[in-house]
């Protein structure tokens, strides 16, 4: 994906300079020298979130924002799982292990219309954190919290993907903060 950003941008320039780096080494980059952060459902698959956290907070400019979207630490936990009624469909979500430490194995179905079974796992390492584990570190790394949002499916994106309905009538899936290193 980098490497064709790299040839879209020498098509067409557009002063973009694109990296690889790990968002717990940000050393590439000078301090302050960033307006905003934006991490799209990765911290919560890197194993030092408060190594990340300090690294994003050096890269901001004083009132430059981090917004970032994890997996609901509350409900995607590692013994997370549907109770389903006599026809199969999901009526009750449960949750175990929220307090459990270290990394483990999470398996999300995707649909793949050309396997045989209709549906694939794919396994990602997921690092098990609470939601004061994630709040706190910012808190404590410097950052101001500006916004918390536990979004829901909309109702026209669960009559087209009816599996969302799930996470539409019983708990969130995602956590999306916005926090900001203040400027004095």
């Amino acid at each position: 994906m980098i490497e064709l950003a790299r040839e879209e941008e020498q098509r067409e320039p557009l002063s973009i300079r694109y990296e690889v780096a790990c968002f717990c080494d940000l050393s590439i980059f000078d301090d302050a020298s960033f307006d905003a952060v934006v991490s799209f459902m990765a911290l919560m698959d890197g194993p030092d979130y408060d190594t990340a956290a300090k690294e994003v907070f050096r890269v901001l400019r004083p009132g430059g924002e981090l917004v970032f979207s994890i997996t609901h630490p509350c409900f995607r936990t590692k013994g997370y799982g549907w109770i389903r009624d006599q026809h199969g469909d999901c009526v009750s979500l449960t949750v175990s292990h929220y307090f459990a430490d270290g990394p483990y194995v999470a398996h999300f179905p995707v649909s793949k219309e050309d396997a045989d079974e209709g549906r694939i796992d794919i396994p990602l390492l997921q690092f098990q954190r609470t939601i004061s584990d994630y709040i706190n570190t910012l808190i404590t790394t410097g950052f101001a919290l500006h916004r918390i949002e536990e979004p829901r499916p909309a109702q026209k994106a669960c009559k087209r993907h009816p599996f969302l309905r799930r996470w539409r009538e019983h708990a969130a899936s995602f956590l999306y903060v916005r926090a900001a290193r203040p400027t004095s």
